[in-house]
C-alpha cells in the first residue's frame, strides 16, 4: 500500500514520465475501513455542552502553552469550531485554517481549495451552501471578519486537535472519535436528506462519486413513496 502511494505521489507531481507498474500489477490491499466513526447529533450536542464550561482543565492547559490567550477564548473557539464542522463537514485541517475571505456572501456559500490537494488549480473549489437567515449564517457572523476564522486552532496540528477531542470525548462519556467523524456525519445526513451526489461532492471537495458514496455509506436511507414520485394514479 505504501509503495503504491509513493508511486502515485511521484506521478501526480510529475516526478516520473510514466507509470512503472500497471494498475493490475499492484497487490490487492486489504481495505482499512474508516479512520474515524460518525458523530451523531446527540454526541455533538453533548460535546457542545461539555466545552461550554470555561473552567475546564483543557482551557487552563491551553493557556499555559499558548501565552497571551485566555480560557474564554479557547472555550468559545472550540464551541464555534465544532459547530462549523457540523454545518460544513470540512476536514479538521481545512476547517481550522478557514479564512473569512472564503465566505462569499454574494454567492451564498463558502468557497475554498482543500489543503490536501497536490495540484489545487486543477480542482474546482469546494463549496458549502449558506442558508439565508439560518443557524450557519448566524455562526459565520459571530466569527472574525478577516483572516483566520479560528486563529487559535489554526496554530495547532491536526493530531493535536484530534488528541484534545479524544480527551473531551472520554470526559464527556462519548465513545472515542476524531474531528473527521464530523465529515462522515455531514455526508450521511446529506444523503439521508436527499441531497444528490454531485452536491455532496461539491460540498466535501470530492472528485469521484466513489469517494462521496464511501463517506455516506452509513446513511439510513428511506426512499420516497412511488406515489410521490409519479403523482399517484392517473385517471383513465
Amino acid at each position: 500500500r505504501f509503495g503504491k502511494k509513493m508511486h502515485n505521489y511521484a506521478m501526480n507531481h510529475r516526478c516520473m514520465p510514466y507509470p512503472i507498474m500497471g494498475k493490475e500489477m499492484w497487490p490487492v490491499a486489504r481495505p482499512l475501513g474508516k479512520f474515524s466513526r460518525t458523530i451523531t447529533e446527540e454526541e455533538h450536542l453533548k460535546l457542545i455542552q461539555f466545552v461550554a464550561d470555561p473552567d475546564l482543565h483543557f482551557w487552563r492547559q491551553a493557556v499555559k502553552y499558548h501565552k497571551g490567550s485566555t480560557r474564554e477564548q479557547w472555550q468559545e473557539e472550540w464551541t464555534n469550531w465544532l459547530w462549523f464542522l457540523w454545518f460544513t463537514g470540512a476536514s479538521s485541517k481545512d476547517a481550522a485554517e478557514m479564512q473569512a475571505e472564503h465566505i462569499k456572501w454574494d454567492k451564498g456559500c463558502i468557497e475554498y481549495k482543500r489543503g490536501k490537494w497536490f495540484l489545487p488549480d486543477e480542482h474546482k473549489p469546494a463549496r458549502v451552501g449558506i442558508a439565508k437567515g439560518g443557524d450557519f449564517a448566524a455562526l459565520l457572523n459571530r466569527l472574525p471578519k478577516s483572516g483566520p476564522l479560528f486563529p487559535l486552532l489554526s496554530g495547532r496540528k491536526s493530531w493535536g486537535r484530534a488528541r484534545t477531542m479524544g480527551y473531551m470525548c472520554k470526559a464527556a462519556g462519548i465513545p472515542h472519535t476524531t474531528p473527521h467523524g464530523y465529515r462522515f456525519s455531514w455526508a450521511e445526513r446529506a444523503d439521508e436528506g436527499g441531497m444528490d451526489v454531485k452536491h455532496r461532492m461539491a460540498n466535501l471537495g470530492h472528485s469521484t462519486v466513489q469517494m462521496a458514496e464511501h463517506y455516506s455509506e452509513g446513511a439510513d436511507i428511506i426512499p420516497p413513496s412511488i406515489e410521490v414520485i409519479d403523482g399517484g394514479l392517473k385517471a383513465a
